[in-house]
């Protein structure tokens, strides 16, 4: 590069002057990353101007004080003396020049409507995005270039070329108009305002998808009478676009061509139908342009222009010139829904985290509530402060307030599966009546406690194909939620019948019913009815939204109905029958093994090792087990367990997951390393507080035979050590 005192220009291409002696326009390309220089360079090379360089906003400045440029190409973001500035500077400088040089930007700030409203506020004429299409960018340049040589040919004729020089002003008011880009509507009444009638008599913007009907997005007439027919027609009839490869931003060998200009008997061509011709003539259109709206690559519509008689019509510096307005038009229309879209994203947003505050609130209050309860019990008892006359109502409140707390971490779990897409179902033909009867009995202390009645009417012929254990979750929720909103001496139905092929669970209450206006909102997450009324009822809102999901997922539907505020809730689940109706073989007993032994001590001499790193974890499981009748060794990491294994011996291997230094993966693929006998062969239980079916897969890939989630339930417990001992026949 020459030094920049000399102010001679670093240009690219070949001579200065062409064949004539006149002077090539110039280009100046500013960025100051040489890559970038390089690739503008190449693609502006086909149209023949010079290419001038510079690397930063003052030495562009400087290139700008000691010659002319058709255009300046001006990346926005650099160190030091950024676009926005460099353009600012520029216009100070050009204060007594008779036309500002246009600016072309070049940004990777795509959308942001500060941005664009400041560059044009400052005098750009457009914009382009990184990474550009170099088609695209080669199209707009052209125009400048064009524009440019008509001027430059007016003044060697020694004649003011007044509409190369209005055309320009034309584009940069345009332009100005266009830039708040953040209402559609408002950005295009501006726009009208520019191009009527000073362009042309009349002027029309019209949208709506390609095979719907058109949509009338903004007009304007120099007659202000001839308006209301001019927007009839718009709604009524869709304007004949021009080809899409007419369009500058359209990808396509060869240099983009500018739409075409119709005259009036070129409009009969084009009309769709009679009377869509006469609805154009009776508008007094003598000359129009039909120039396609696209943006990104998608059709957002037509820009039309039309000139009436007087006045002459559009040549090809005006087509250039229509093509660049409806570019601009569609990067306006594209910015707005843009901006839309962030505007309701933000909304969303703001609404989901003032949903999530409340939830957070809620949850950090139904989880303290029942850990109140456990933990004042536990230190009454510790303390002894209380008789062993209510030993039993302690232990009673613990076991229930801890239950609690489980199901409400079980939800919140069931939530995230269903959200992830990772909840599965073990399909297998189930009596709904079944899941319905168990619910019952689970709901029934609490209704009993509560004064309300339950009463069944449940038809066992029909079968579905279920998972055994959602189904039963879906009606407990059901039944849960009803009496939860039923007062005392209230009623709570639960129906299980066969309808249209279809089976039918139907939970009816006599309680507080349900509001019109929450009614719709009754299966979203974290949306409770009571919720900031004085008595809440608890819960976190999310029992009714996994009543749905589970349904969905097998194949049915819920809906829920009410009459309104204290005229009590009907809620029906719909679900596919499996096969013929008719009563089902029930599966024979499971055949009796050693049976003879106590039902109160099921795991007497069986030999278990459980690997369990926290203390109280630890006693838990020994204390538990050995309550059945097991003999339970110790261990309190996977090292000790593994020397352990080896000397014992064990029946079973009872091992938590997640320990610290070595997990309970790696302590079993050591196990299954050793001889079988050695132990190798051992099987294996794991117990974890992962419950993501992804956790259980894992681990049976690992090697354990069965997977027991914490909080243990000790009968599941039991029972998984009764299958892995071959004491029980599989399920």
């Amino acid at each position: 590069m020459v030094r920049a005192s000399t102010f001679e220009p670093e240009t690219s291409g070949d001579a200065s002057r062409g064949a004539a002696g006149a002077r090539r326009p110039a280009l100046l390309l500013v960025d100051d990353l040489r890559a970038n220089l390089v690739a503008l360079d190449a693609t502006l090379e086909p149209l023949g101007a010079r290419r001038v360089w510079a690397s930063s906003g003052q030495e562009a400045l400087e290139r700008l004080g000691a010659g002319e440029f058709a255009l300046v190409v001006l990346d926005a973001q650099m160190p030091g003396l950024d676009g926005f500035d460099t353009l600012a500077r520029l216009r100070e400088l050009e204060r007594s020049r008779p036309a500002p040089t246009p600016v072309l930007f070049v940004t990777a700030i795509y959308g942001e409507p500060r941005h664009v409203a400041r560059a044009y506020a400052l005098g750009a004429a457009d914009f382009i995005t990184k990474p550009f299409d170099p088609l695209a960018l080669r199209a707009k340049v052209g125009v400048f270039l064009e524009l440019y040589e008509a001027r430059e040919e007016a003044r060697r004729r020694g004649a003011a070329d007044e509409r190369a020089e209005g055309l320009l002003d034309l584009l940069a008011r345009a332009s100005e108009a266009l830039a708040p880009a953040l209402r559609a509507d408002a950005v295009l009444a501006d726009f009208l305002r520019v191009a009527v009638p000073e362009f042309a008599d009349w002027c029309a913007v019209q949208g709506g998808e390609p095979e719907g009907p058109p949509v009338a997005l903004a007009r304007a007439h120099a007659d202000p009478s001839l308006e209301a027919k001019l927007e009839a027609m718009l709604r009524r009839h869709r304007l004949r676009e021009a080809a899409p490869h007419d369009h500058p931003d359209a990808p396509r060998a060869g240099a983009p061509e500018p739409p075409a200009e119709l005259s009036a008997d070129a409009l009969a061509a084009v009309a769709r139908d009679p009377e869509q011709l006469a609805a154009l003539r009776a508008l007094g259109t003598e000359s129009a342009v039909f120039a396609p709206l696209v943006a990104r690559g998608r059709p957002l519509g037509t820009l039309a222009f039309a000139r009436g008689p007087g006045r002459r019509r559009f040549d090809p510096a005006d087509l250039r010139a229509a093509g660049e307005l409806a570019r601009r038009v569609a990067f306006a229309l594209d910015n707005a829904r843009l901006y839309e879209e962030v505007e309701r994203a933000r909304d969303r947003a703001e609404g989901a985290n003032l949903a999530k505050d409340e939830f957070l609130a809620v949850v950090s209050h139904e989880l303290r509530s029942p850990l109140n309860a456990v933990i004042g019990w536990a230190k009454l008892l510790r303390s002894g402060e209380i008789g062993p006359e209510k030993y039993a109502r302690a232990f009673e409140v613990i076991e229930t307030n801890a239950e609690l707390q489980a199901k409400l971490v079980d939800d919140l779990l069931d939530v995230a599966r269903v959200t992830a897409g990772t909840l599965s179902l073990r399909l297998e033909p189930v009596r709904l009546g079944d899941a319905a009867r168990e619910a019952l009995d689970a709901a029934r202390p609490a209704a009993e406690a509560k004064g309300v009645r339950l009463e069944a009417r449940l038809d066992e012929r029909d079968r579905v194909r279920g998972d055994p254990d959602r189904l039963r979750q879906v009606a407990t929720n059901l039944l849960t939620n009803a009496v939860k909103f039923t007062p005392p001496g209230g009623r709570v139905e639960v129906r299980v019948a066969p309808k249209n092929r279809q089976i039918s669970l139907e939970v009816v209450d006599t309680g507080r019913g349900i509001a019109p206006a929450f009614l719709p909102h009754v299966f979203e997450r974290f949306r409770q009815a009571d919720a900031g009324r004085p008595e809440p009822k608890g819960g976190l809102g999310l029992g009714l939204s996994i009543v749905k999901s589970l349904v969905e997922l097998h194949g049915g539907a819920v809906t829920a109905h009410s009459e309104g505020e204290g005229r009590g809730a009907t809620f029906t689940v719909l679900l596919p029958a499996e096969g013929p109706p008719g009563e089902p073989e029930r599966p024979p007993p499971p055949a009796p093994g050693p049976a003879a032994r106590d039902p109160r001590r099921p795991l007497a001499g069986l030999r278990l090792l459980v690997v369990e790193d926290e203390e109280d974890a630890r006693d838990l499981m020994v204390a538990l087990l050995g309550s059945r009748g097991a003999q339970v060794e110790a261990a309190s990491g996977a090292a000790e367990a593994f020397e352990l294994l080896q000397e014992l011996r064990p029946d079973v291997l009872v091992s938590d997951i997640a320990m610290p230094g070595e997990d309970g993966y790696s302590l079993l693929r050591r196990v299954r390393e050793l001889a079988p006998e050695a132990g190798g062969a051992t099987p294996a239980l794991a117990v974890s507080a992962f419950v993501r079916p992804e956790d259980r897969a894992r681990a049976m890939q690992a090697g354990f035979g069965l997977y027991v989630t914490k909080p243990v339930d000790p009968a599941e417990l039991v029972a998984a050590l009764l299958r892995l001992s071959g004491r029980a026949p599989a399920a």
